[in-house]
């Protein structure tokens, strides 16, 4: 089980030149990636992407590159520009005789006579975003599984509430059998008769066995699913949705006001699983 939240980091140096790659995910429905990067690595967006969809199926994972230079090697001369404009001056001198010579101050008014160096290695960014990325699914690894054990306690807690809801209803679904039945009993010596069926049919709102089961299926069915190491997070939502219902039907049948007390407890702890599944991938 993996968590949608995690923040990954991956630094690399190379002949004075520091990339640095921050990777920082968070819940969504599907995959969304999006780039905070340096326009000389602009036309690796796609690139980037497809190496995260490698990895990563759902959440939004927003991609930080930053590129750090050298000042001694930030700004070098163009000295190929230079080469075409000195001819070109000189040539000018000569031809208009002009009391003039070539020097660096003249030189430096030349337009992008300086260019800015530019990392455009793509092998190393594609290293260091993987590199990255793989920082950022321990993150999420490790996120994942303090919410599998935060859940597991919770399915316990519910197991346990379950127990007790169907011990408490058997014990009070009989005593308001035998109530009714004596009742009844009372009013056939006033000359009233009634079938077997009909003492039956007052006690069927306590019957709960048969949403027991199913509840009991669906609280099995989500604790194979957070031990299962596909993506789990639609799945849980899914069984979450069955629980509930179950839920809300055995809350309706409820004889006892303790069962009334637990069933709200119980719908509490589910809510909170349905948000813990909110996160999961």
């Amino acid at each position: 089980m993996k968590s949608m939240t995690g923040f990954g980091r991956a630094t690399k140096e190379i002949n004075g030149i520091t990339i640095i790659c921050e990777l920082t995910s968070l819940n969504n429905k599907y995959l969304e990636t999006i780039f905070n990067i340096p326009e000389e690595i602009e036309s690796y967006r796609m690139d980037i992407s497809e190496i995260i969809k490698k990895y990563i199926r759902r959440g939004i994972v927003d991609v930080k590159i930053e590129i750090r230079y050298n000042r001694d090697k930030e700004f070098k001369v163009d000295k190929e520009l230079l080469s075409l404009y000195i001819p070109e001056l000189k040539s000018l001198i000569k031809d208009f005789s002009l009391d003039e010579r070539i020097d660096l101050k003249t030189l430096f008014l030349i337009p992008n006579i300086f260019k800015k160096e530019k990392f455009q290695d793509k092998n190393i960014v594609m290293e260091i975003v993987e590199e990255a990325i793989k920082e950022l699914l321990l993150f999420r690894e490790k996120e994942g599984e303090n919410i599998k054990k935060s859940i597991e306690e919770k399915v316990d807690f519910i197991r346990n509430e379950i127990e007790n809801i169907m011990f408490e209803s058997k014990e009070a679904l009989k005593d308001k059998k035998e109530d009714v039945y004596r009742k009844l009993l009372a009013l056939k010596e006033l000359g009233l008769n009634f079938a077997k069926e009909d003492i039956e049919f007052l006690g069927f709102r306590g019957e709960i066995d048969e949403e027991i089961i199913r509840l009991k299926s669906h609280i099995e069915l989500l604790k194979e699913t957070i031990y299962d190491e596909k993506p789990a997070g639609r799945r849980i939502g899914f069984i979450i949705q069955e629980i509930m219902r179950e839920i809300n039907t055995i809350g309706s049948k409820a004889i006892l006001p303790g069962t009334v007390h637990r069933v709200i407890k119980i719908k509490e702890v589910v809510e909170e699983i349905r948000e813990q599944s909110m996160n999961i991938e």
